[in-house]
């Protein structure tokens, strides 16, 4: 036959060793990617379990610094702001106080920090695998959703303590109390949208890093974590609103104690922060996508 015998059509070709699948691309844009998110989606415990043995490999110790962080820092802590500076938190007990924002801290912190890192410590499995860069940042929620896990474990405890020495019921559950699902939400998306953003710079360069430690180190005390919103000066507290963390902080104090200062301003700046920078992040972490093993 001249020219040969046709060509097959369609997503197979037929060869001597049987039929050969066509691996075509992905395709553009986001719903191409969630698509793909969802095809690999058993490899997130797989970098969920990594980003928690990265944080103890070569200690002596290992997984008994899961526990023995946080332990500390209530520790220090506690005893600092309660204790010896005597931060007045009202009929809430400090250490239940303190470890409740503690623990809605934690998720926003931890996830913008590992996040902003997920693709720098995945590298090696990037450039060796194919897997959707989406996967290892948002699998980096896990150390902030393990550390969180284990605050309100100790927080469980006081809650005991005090219910049996004072005979009285240190939280409130009213119609409220699911507040505090959304405000740790709202911090858990607040943190993985800034990862959007600042994890492909930081496979370049650990400068990102750093800045981000002090960055978060301010945010921290801008942030009613370890004292209530009243403890601003009046003058402050528009400012203090504007600050992105605050509402979800305080979302989590309403529905755990009962108080707290939520206002719409302070949730409309939340929510607006959280919408820029996922559309934002989105767009240019999709963009970067294809060198982010490399760092390109």
């Amino acid at each position: 036959m001249i020219g040969g015998p046709p060509r097959p059509q369609g997503p197979e070709l037929i060869s001597p060793a049987g039929p050969v699948a066509v691996i075509e691309p992905k395709g553009d844009g986001l719903v191409a990617s969630l698509r793909e998110v969802w095809k690999y989606r058993g490899l997130f415990g797989f970098f969920a379990r990594r980003f928690l043995e990265k944080r103890y490999v070569r200690t002596w110790l290992g997984w008994l610094w899961l526990p023995l962080r946080p332990l500390s820092t209530v520790l220090s802590r506690a005893l600092v702001f309660g204790g010896v500076i005597g931060i007045s938190t009202g009929n809430v007990p400090y250490v239940l106080f303190f470890l409740i924002g503690q623990a809605a801290w934690t998720l926003f912190y931890e996830a913008t920090y590992w996040s902003t890192r997920s693709l720098e410590l995945s590298r090696a499995t990037l450039r060796r695998v194919h897997v959707p860069r989406l996967i290892p940042l948002l699998s980096s929620l896990a150390p902030s959703v393990v550390d969180c896990f284990i605050y309100l474990a100790m927080a469980a405890v006081m809650v005991v303590w005090y219910t049996v020495a004072d005979d009285s019921f240190p939280l409130v559950i009213t119609v409220r109390t699911p507040y505090a699902l959304i405000g740790a939400g709202l911090l858990c998306a607040l943190g993985l949208g800034i990862g959007l953003l600042t994890s492909v710079f930081a496979m370049r360069a650990r400068d990102i890093r750093f800045m981000l430690g002090y960055l978060l180190s301010f945010w921290y005390f801008f942030t009613p974590v370890i004292y209530p919103f009243e403890a601003f000066p009046p003058q402050f507290r528009t400012l203090a609103s504007l600050n992105p963390a605050t509402g979800p902080v305080e979302l989590v104090k309403v529905g755990v104690f009962g108080v707290g200062h939520v206002t719409t301003t302070a949730i409309i700046i939340t929510a607006v922060t959280i919408c820029t920078l996922w559309i934002a992040g989105l767009a240019f972490f999709l963009s970067r996508e294809a060198g982010a093993a490399s760092g390109a």
